[in-house]
């Protein structure tokens, strides 16, 4: 079983209008990034009658996942897939991004890997029977853009957010970094 976690600021997010305005002002992309939003998401797998109990109860009991004075916690049972990776091939410029159709992108930031293993050694003693195999955590980032097809819209996103120098990119560092394409879909302007 999969549980997801998925946690907002309740308050205003200054890294949210940091890169923002960074994307906007300083890399060039004002007119195509129609909205940006982060949260942060843990993926709980497991196993065990009481797994899913106990997790949330462990997630109330502590706040290391969440903070109920300044974050909103939502959970739901393995809403997303894995995704896929995200190809810099792929990756343009804010000149080459044309349209005038908004696609709404849901890009997961990771470390390496993606697992967080010293916090699962710590958690599943606290858990009874239920079995926490495996612990993953990263940064959700969704992007509303504007482009003329999805096809654009991805090389948005990688072109955006894959950091490949003080100019290019930003939300992403592929030195230590992964991100993975969990959902793109068209929304209404």
């Amino acid at each position: 079983m999969r549980l997801d976690l998925r946690v907002d600021l309740k308050t205003g997010d200054l890294v949210r209008q940091t890169a923002i305005m960074a994307l906007n002002e300083t890399l060039g992309w004002h007119g195509i990034l129609v909205d940006l939003r982060r949260s942060d998401l843990w993926r709980f797998s497991g196993q065990g009658d009481q797994f899913r109990d106990a997790v949330k109860k462990e997630v109330a009991r502590t706040s290391v996942f969440v903070n109920t004075t300044k974050h909103r916690a939502e959970f739901s049972e393995g809403c997303w897939d894995d995704g896929v990776p995200l190809n810099s091939e792929e990756a343009l410029e804010p000149a080459r991004v044309k349209g005038d159709r908004q696609w709404r992108l849901q890009l997961l930031v990771t470390e390496e890997g993606g697992e967080r293993e010293s916090l699962r050694r710590r958690v599943q003693p606290r858990l009874g029977e239920a079995k926490l195999e495996s612990l993953q955590g990263g940064v959700l980032w969704e992007l509303t853009l504007k482009a003329e097809d999805e096809a654009t819209a991805r090389g948005a996103l990688t072109g955006l957010t894959l950091s490949r120098s003080r100019e290019r990119g930003l939300l992403l560092n592929p030195h230590f970094q992964e991100g993975r394409l969990l959902s793109v879909e068209e929304v209404s302007a």
